[in-house]
């Protein structure tokens, strides 16, 4: 599970699972206002459109959704109010690496906006590679760059990314190397 605030501070989106009914339960993200105060009221909630979701973040236009078991990423329209509108894209990204255990097909471990706010990164500890995506504000859907994806070293697992605050630099955390590699 895990939350992100958008850019403008007044609204919390999270992922977390939901009781479907017979003991079921389903992955879903939800959106909360948040007071100045800080108590948050629900705006609503979507389905993850998948199994374990586990990052969700935005750049105040789109939501993006990554799901672990499966390897799905998902994106959404956000509303002026934060709420978050019908699902407008889901890509299933593809791939396997050589650790037959933790590796068997792809695992999106995260799903996160670059500074741009425009180009999305999916690192995907299951094909160990980094995909890259450009967000159409308009229409909330996700279309692969022009260099889809960067491979990183076999084994190694990458489970997240951040930039550098100079914007120039990217560092990816291998999970199942124990490693990071910069780019």
């Amino acid at each position: 599970y895990y939350l992100a605030r958008a850019p403008d501070g007044k609204t919390l989106y999270a992922t977390h699972g939901q009781a479907a009914g017979g003991g079921a339960r389903r992955d879903v993200v939800s959106a909360f206002r948040v007071s100045e105060d800080g108590k948050l009221t629900l705006l609503g909630g979507r389905p993850a459109h998948g199994k374990s979701a586990c990052f969700v973040d935005t750049n105040g236009h789109v939501l993006v959704l990554a799901n672990y078991q499966g390897g799905t990423v998902v994106s959404y329209p956000l509303a002026a109010d934060g709420s978050i509108g019908p699902r407008s894209s889901m890509i299933q990204q593809q791939g396997s690496s050589v650790n037959a255990e933790r590796q068997e097909g792809p695992h999106a471990h995260a799903a996160l906006f670059g500074p741009s706010g425009k180009r999305v990164f999916v690192p995907d500890l299951g094909a160990d590679r980094i995909f890259s995506y450009l967000a159409d504000t308009e229409t909330a859907t996700l279309k692969p760059t022009a260099q889809k994806a960067v491979t990183t070293i076999a084994g190694a697992g990458p489970r997240h990314v951040r930039f550098h605050p100079n914007q120039k630099w990217m560092y990816g955390i291998n999970e199942l190397a124990g490693s990071i590699t910069r780019y």
